[in-house]
């Protein structure tokens, strides 16, 4: 507090509170997260300049429901792209997944300078060209520039051999992730269960509703008829509302009984004296 030139914790006494790994330059990290509790540091130097560090605390790792967004946030951050592509390079193995150059050299030089997201000046004489196949599948020409004219990611760029290579692969990317899907049910047994518990479920309501539901026939006169015939099963028998002075000393209860015969207000009695839990602040009311 005395001496620290980092304003934003020096009157905390230089406490960074908890922080995790890699929240701190390299330099402040491996000396911080090799220190125990007590302990202190020997100076440190970083590119902010020099620190001594004091350990004064270690959380333990927190469960993994506990952590589980967190997680998914350093996994996003640091390994989601990588595994991502590693995925899609699977898939294009599995799939047989080619694009054609051929076609997109023919589709840039027949753009006429157009930008994507426009029309495209000659699609009668690009449409029917191959540009993508994947799983005994073919994306022609026209399919893909509906679609590329739909993607944010490459709007009013030109059509040059780059952008449409780039943008083959992207939308590729969709294609068989999307086939892929289709196929789970066939090689993931825990998600065709949990699509045959679906299936089953969906057979059920709607035998339900063919058997019981749809064979109901009722109208606002059977439902008045119904009210009338049972509306006394319904109804509540005899009931009473009041309040009560309550105490534990019969001494007092008399007292108070005494002060009621000599004219007193019931209810402020009740306010002042009741004894009975949670009933004082509601004036003796027991409802």
């Amino acid at each position: 507090m005395k001496y620290s030139d980092d304003t934003g914790t020096k009157q905390n006494g230089g406490d960074l509170n908890y922080f995790e790994r890699r929240m701190m330059v390299k330099e402040f990290d491996e000396a911080a997260f090799d220190l125990k509790v007590g302990e202190i540091s020997p100076v440190i130097k970083t590119n902010f300049g020099y620190h001594i560090i004091k350990l004064t605390d270690k959380k333990p790792y927190p469960s993994f429901e506990d952590d589980k967004e967190n997680l998914k946030k350093i996994f996003k951050q640091t390994r989601y792209q990588a595994e991502y592509d590693n995925l899609i390079a699977q898939l294009k193995s599995k799939y047989n997944f080619k694009v054609d150059e051929q076609s997109l050299t023919s589709i840039a030089a027949k753009s006429d300078s157009a930008k994507i997201g426009g029309d495209y000046p000659k699609l009668n004489e690009v449409k029917y060209f191959d540009v993508i196949s994947y799983a005994g599948k073919t994306v022609k020409a026209e399919a893909f520039l509906s679609q590329l004219n739909s993607t944010n990611d490459y709007l009013n760029k030109p059509f040059t051999i780059d952008n449409l290579r780039a943008a083959a692969q992207k939308l590729g990317a969709d294609y068989l992730l999307d086939v892929e899907a289709l196929n789970l049910e066939k090689t993931n047994t825990e998600f065709a269960s949990l699509m045959e518990d679906y299936k089953n479920g969906i057979a059920i309501f709607k035998l339900q509703d063919d058997e019981v539901w749809s064979k109901i026939n009722m109208d606002s006169t059977k439902l008045y008829d119904y009210y009338v015939s049972t509306k006394n099963n319904y109804t509540w028998l005899d009931r009473i509302n009041f309040s009560e002075i309550f105490s534990r000393k019969d001494s007092l209860i008399n007292h108070y009984y005494d002060l009621l015969k000599k004219g007193e207000n019931f209810d402020s009695l009740a306010v002042r004296y009741t004894e009975r839990p949670g009933i004082l602040k509601k004036q003796g009311t027991m409802g």
